[in-house]
């Protein structure tokens, strides 16, 4: 299932419907091609080149069974469609399987862990927060796609310790649910491991190399300092620990991050 998105349809759709996604990550969010649909499909297989037909063998030696299928077919390689005539100023929002309408949550979500909000994550219950569960995965999600990494990674316990640290200290009653906090902080919840950084704004000030960089290029990027600022103030707003203080979807679409030009 999929709904296609077009602003500010984006920021309501969910809400319109009375769901929560429940799997907002950025791998569910695609890019939608244009100018594909009068191709032949020579014209199309000059662009993907013809698909490979790969034949299935069994482990053992011996013919597969009649069930099998004959041959598999690697992913299309799309990179000649990534050029702007083929890309269209739409997202495609996909993968509804996991959302749920607010009056009837499930017990358990299966979003990946470094999107959960702490008070699911810590408390492993349904997603009683509502919709603000899906302004904490916006928030990763954000960071992610500005920044090419994500925000939160690693085992549970490593992923709680970078939230503890990026907005700081949660309220005692999630704190004291995380049966490991002592292995990581004090009881005034300074880091004790070691002495490196982790801030939400130490993480936009990160370069990121590039793989291929251009001739004559600098070879990474970086995010400018104003919109650091600007990014950061969304971010912390958005991974509030009270999920009635998050932004709401609304509230998004006019902050100045968004909104800025440059």
């Amino acid at each position: 299932m999929f709904i296609p998105v077009r602003p500010p349809d984006s920021a309501t759709v969910c809400m319109l419907l009375h769901l929560i996604f429940g799997d907002f990550h950025p791998a569910n969010i695609l890019v939608r091609l244009i100018n594909i649909d009068h191709l032949s499909e020579d014209e199309l297989f000059s662009l993907i080149d013809e698909p490979d037909e790969i034949l299935v063998k069994c482990e053992s030696g011996g013919d597969p069974p009649d069930s099998s299928p004959k041959y598999l077919i690697p992913t299309a390689d799309i990179t000649a469609l990534t050029k702007s005539v083929y890309l269209a100023d739409q997202i495609t929002i996909i993968d509804f399987g996991e959302s749920f309408d607010f009056s009837s949550p499930p017990s358990r979500l299966g979003i990946p862990r470094q999107y959960i909000p702490p008070e699911l994550l810590l408390s492993g219950g349904p997603p009683a927060s509502g919709p603000a569960a899906d302004l904490w995965a916006l928030g990763c999600t954000l960071f992610e796609i500005r920044q090419q990494k994500p925000l939160f990674a690693g085992k549970p316990d490593q992923i709680v310790c970078q939230m503890m640290r990026a907005p700081g200290k949660p309220p005692a009653e999630l704190w004291d649910k995380w049966e490991a906090r002592n292995e990581f902080f004090d009881d005034e919840a300074k880091w004790t491991r070691d002495s490196s950084t982790f801030s939400i704004e130490w993480c936009l000030e990160q370069r990121r190399s590039l793989c291929q960089p251009e001739p004559g290029t600098r070879g990474y990027l970086e995010t400018p300092v104003a919109e650091q600022k600007l990014l950061a103030d969304l971010l912390y707003q958005l991974f509030q620990y009270d999920p009635a203080k998050r932004l709401t979807a609304e509230q998004v679409l006019e902050h100045g991050w968004l909104a800025a030009k440059d």
